[in-house]
């Protein structure tokens, strides 16, 4: 059985970046970023001598795609509880400032020597610049104008039972009950009477609900450890953190979560304007990672 659940959430956990808190997309922006291992797309954790691609989901505060140039590093993560992540020895691959593109993204190979339990990925992102970085200072951006997306990832690396992504794209979107399929071409202006769902602009007083069905698949059950008097461990379930941004409008609420219970609904209210474009990402909380994107037009 699917369940329906009204977006809300902010991307947040397991990747620090420069993010603004809100869900309105102002500025080049980086939601989020998943693993992808070679030759088997599903699964979210990464084991040693694997290939992998990081990607990086990036956004503009209009209807245009903007390019980013990056610089990485990656290397085993040393054990923590608390604060920001170090490296346990120096990194094991680099990727070199790369030409501007609107899908950035980071190959290299996991050692397959490696007893690290966490990798850690540290660089930049470069919206209209050229990243300068090192390991020693903070990454950034040649150019003043640019915009920097400063990075620090870290993902597990497993030895049995492997995470798996949650999938977004298999899933149904509805807009005020009414389904809300993909676009395969989203105008900057005059989308009234195109192809884009259509929206009338309205108030805070009578706003719209945004819906997305999960499946039980999209949160696996593995086993957690738990602390106490006496660890033990229990079987649990995943809880997705579900996100949601927007170029215009207003959501009233950053986040939720996808438990068991009755779904919640979280209300989008339309902005003046003619196209909005909306992404929704889906984390697992243990490194696995899918997102959707979605358009419409709001009219007088």
């Amino acid at each position: 059985m699917r369940r329906a659940l009204v977006l809300a959430a902010l991307f947040a956990g397991g990747c620090v970046m420069d993010l603004p808190t809100g869900v309105q997309v102002e500025r080049p922006r980086v939601l989020g970023v998943r693993v992808d291992v070679d030759g088997d797309p599903e699964r979210a954790a990464a084991q040693p001598g694997d290939s992998l691609t990081l990607r990086w989901l990036v956004v503009g505060s209009g209807t245009e795609r903007p390019e980013w140039s990056t610089a990485m590093a990656v290397c085993a993560a040393a054990p923590s509880n608390i604060g920001i992540p170090t490296c346990d020895g120096a990194p094991f691959a680099f990727q070199l400032p790369t030409p501007p593109t609107s899908e950035p993204s980071f190959s290299f190979d996991v050692p397959t020597d490696t007893e690290a339990t966490e990798l850690l990925v540290l660089g930049v992102l470069c919206s209209g610049g050229t990243p300068v970085f090192s390991m020693d200072d903070l990454p950034s951006c040649e150019e003043e104008e640019a915009v920097a997306e400063r990075v620090i990832f870290s993902f597990p690396v497993a030895r049995t039972a492997p995470n798996r992504h949650p999938s977004l794209s298999d899933e149904a979107l509805t807009f005020d009950d009414a389904p809300w399929p993909a676009s395969d071409a989203v105008p900057d202006s005059g989308c009234a009477g195109g192809d884009l769902l259509q929206v009338e602009a309205r108030g805070e007083e009578d706003p719209s609900f945004i819906r997305l069905t999960t499946s039980p698949d999209d949160r696996e059950i593995y086993e957690e450890l738990v602390l106490g008097e006496t660890p033990r461990v229990e079987e649990t379930r995943e809880e997705l953190l579900v996100s949601h941004v927007a170029s215009a409008g207003l959501f009233t609420r950053l986040q939720s979560e996808v438990f068991d219970e009755a779904p919640v609904e979280v209300p989008w209210i339309p902005a003046d304007g003619l196209t909005v474009r909306f992404w929704f990402v889906a984390r697992d909380q243990r490194g696995g990672m899918d997102w959707v994107e979605r358009a419409l037009c709001v009219v007088p």
